[in-house]
């Protein structure tokens, strides 16, 4: 039985169309005091036509006479088929016959009755076609769960300007079998751009195979990659093709990089270089053709001059390099992110949340997700979960405790950009945003240090002094392109320096800055 929010017993809606009026008085007599269903009649094919066609009716079955005078209830269920595709629709005839009933089957009908009618037939008859609804309502919420979960695993959102140039290179390296690096801090989504990387390409019919490399027992990793022969070392029952060949036609994700030990590194160069894999205890190199995609969260360059990390595999992967920024440097992303979580999650786990309240989007705006989109997709996923009606509230999210966590490490009332914090926008660290919770009138101040050591731009003063001050009024927070606009502009009239010094002391290219004076309108 079908119910209501408000828990009252909602009528189960019924169009019938018969051109006998003693078979319609019938139903009239036999169910007019029933409250479990509500009959709609019609006596004329035209009319019963004209309401299907115009979808006014919110209806859960059809039942229709097959013999009428004006045409054939078939004329019915062709316009059901177009404007209620799912809906049961049934035959009731004095006229049945093989042929009849043949062509019922083969255009789709759900049951067939014969007059005349007795009221536990037809009683048994709308019991099927309910349960029939709703397990196909079923059907479709787990597929379209189903579909929400993939979708989740390989949808990029990119509505920033730093997204967008990454998807954009994304599009057109796509075809290509040239290696490529994606970098980015943990929960970023590189293995969601990675798999974008094998979805537009030629590839994308073939496996995405993602193998995380510190996850991998140092002293297995090289079987799990490479395989192994039979008897190749103790407890190697069995030939094992490894994970790179198991890739062979498709996509090779090598998430955390950073982390394969100085002797893989040797033996992935030379896969690279030769496409050919030996395992563990054979002599047999065999062909591969897989395209590598790695990704690493840690400065390979660093690694490189610690002797950590092989400079010709360093090289040989970063062929085209993706830089993935942080989610507190974009914004735009986590106002698109935050919809997308919701709807998602909530078919998995919760249907009846349909929305989010006011104060709990304002505080995951506000919000700077050091987990980054991992740590968004988890706090929506959570919410939901505990979420007691149709709404998301800030008790549902449980930002607490990660704030407790940010207040260690952060001043609450000043933030201080090291060098190392600096963003996609062009040199503007990553933490200029309004701490959480400021109330008052804020400082941000970028990086005193890179200021002072770079300020001097051979001779000249940069900036006058080793701090740019910019108010930020916490009850009404600005973008950080805003930050970055007053910045630049903040420079460019303090200083003579030539572009090119202005470019470095920023940390972009001298077309970059040429294009932000220019968007900006700084003379």
């Amino acid at each position: 039985m079908l119910v209501s929010e408000n828990s009252k017993i909602k009528k189960v809606q019924i169009l019938l169309l018969d051109d006998d009026d003693d078979v319609l008085l019938w139903f009239r007599r036999e169910f007019g005091d029933d409250d479990r269903y509500q009959f709609h009649f019609f006596n004329n094919l035209r009319s019963a036509t004209d309401i299907v066609a115009g979808q006014s009716l919110e209806l859960d079955l059809i039942l229709s006479d097959l013999e009428l005078g004006e045409g054939s209830g078939f004329s019915l269920l062709e316009q059901s088929r177009i404007h209620y595709p799912s809906l049961p629709f049934c035959i009731v005839t004095a006229h049945a016959s093989v042929s009849n009933t043949m062509e019922a089957l083969r255009l789709g009908v759900f049951d067939y009755l014969q007059k005349p009618l007795k009221k536990k037939d037809i009683e048994i008859l709308i019991e099927k076609c309910i349960r029939f609804s709703e397990i196909k309502k079923e059907n479709l919420r787990l597929r379209e769960s189903l579909s929400a979960q993939s979708r989740l695993k390989s949808t990029v959102i990119a509505e920033s300007r730093a997204m967008k140039e990454v998807m954009g290179i994304v599009y057109r390296i796509a075809s290509s079998k040239a290696s490529v690096l994606i970098l980015g801090e943990s929960g970023v989504g590189k293995e969601v751009v990675a798999k974008q990387l094998h979805l537009n390409s030629d590839r994308d019919k073939e496996v995405f195979m993602a193998v995380n490399c510190a996850a991998l027992p140092e002293n297995l990793i090289e079987s799990e990659l490479f395989g192994h022969k039979k008897g190749a070392f103790t407890g190697a029952d069995s030939s094992n093709d490894g994970l790179i060949r198991a890739a062979n036609k498709g996509t090779l994700f090598l998430d955390e990089i950073g982390e394969l030990p100085l002797l893989l590194q040797t033996k992935l160069l030379r896969f690279l270089q030769e496409q050919t894999v030996r395992p563990v205890g054979g002599s047999v190199e065999y062909p591969v053709d897989v395209r590598v995609v790695a990704a690493t969260n840690r400065d390979l360059l660093a690694l490189v001059k610690a002797g950590k990390f092989r400079e010709d595999l360093y090289f040989r992967l970063n062929v085209v390099p993706l830089t993935i920024a942080p989610l507190r440097g974009r914004p735009e992303d986590t106002t698109a992110l935050i919809p997308f979580f919701l709807k998602s999650y909530a078919l998995k786990h919760n249907p009846r949340v349909k929305g989010i309240s006011a104060e709990a989007m304002s505080a995951l705006l506000r919000y700077s997700w050091p987990g980054n989109v991992r740590e968004l997709e988890n706090t929506i996923e959570r919410a939901i979960v505990l979420a007691k009606g149709a709404e998301i509230h800030t008790e549902d999210l449980m930002l607490h405790s990660s704030s407790e966590l940010q207040r260690e490490s952060v001043n609450p009332s000043v933030v201080i950009a090291q060098e190392s914090d600096r963003g996609a926008l062009g040199g503007i660290p990553n933490q200029n945003v309004v701490p959480r919770g400021a109330h008052e009138i804020k400082e941000w101040i970028p990086s005193a240090e890179r200021v002072s050591r770079d300020g001097d731009l051979s001779g000249r003063d940069l900036s006058g002094s080793s701090c740019f001050h910019f108010e930020v009024n916490a009850e009404a927070p600005i973008s950080l392109a805003k930050v970055e606009e007053e910045y630049i502009r903040y420079l460019t009239q303090k200083n003579s320096a030539s572009k090119e010094d202005l470019a470095d002391v920023l940390g972009i290219n001298r077309k970059t800055l040429y294009r932000k004076q220019k968007e900006f309108g700084i003379d």
